[in-house]
């Protein structure tokens, strides 16, 4: 078993928090970037809440909207630690070539490839776990985030 297969079963079965952790924060960013169009949000979010009835995952209940307000990453591609990262209703990410802005989105896409049961997929499409994993194999072991929605925290390794 390839160890990102081994991770994703290890937090499905032991995490089973961190999954609803993920399924919250995917409701949030639903919320702060919507669709283009009507029609495609429509079709985006049809789809989205059938696979989330499919898996058993409850839909988001109305006015139950809670902003992610702090972020902590740590060993994640570029990023060594980015440790209690406020965030507010509108945030702008600038920085020179290098800095981790398209990481920090990168971190996000990985959430919702996860969500979506497709974290295998994610990992081998951006080179494996060792270019996911600051400085690779040898120099970070693991990767620590943390979610701060309110008054509600969440937390995971992998």
């Amino acid at each position: 078993m390839a160890l990102v297969d081994q991770l994703e079963t290890q937090l499905t079965a032991s995490h089973h928090s961190a999954k609803n952790l993920l399924v919250a924060l995917v409701d949030e960013l639903t919320d702060r970037f919507p669709c283009q169009s009507k029609e495609n949000c429509r079709s985006a979010w049809g789809a989205f809440s059938r696979s989330r009835q499919s898996a058993g995952i409850p839909l988001k209940t109305p006015g139950a909207m809670n902003s992610l307000d702090k972020l902590t990453i740590k060993g994640f591609k570029s990023v060594r630690a980015l440790e209690d990262f406020k965030l507010k209703s509108l945030n702008l990410f600038i920085g020179a070539n290098g800095a981790g802005k398209s990481n920090l989105i990168s971190f996000f896409r990985m959430l919702h490839a996860f969500v979506d049961g497709n974290l295998n997929g994610y990992v081998t499409d951006n080179g494996g776990m060792s270019d996911l994993l600051f400085n690779g194999r040898k120099a970070t072991d693991s990767m620590y985030f943390e979610m701060h929605f309110g008054h509600r925290g969440h937390r995971f390794t992998l």
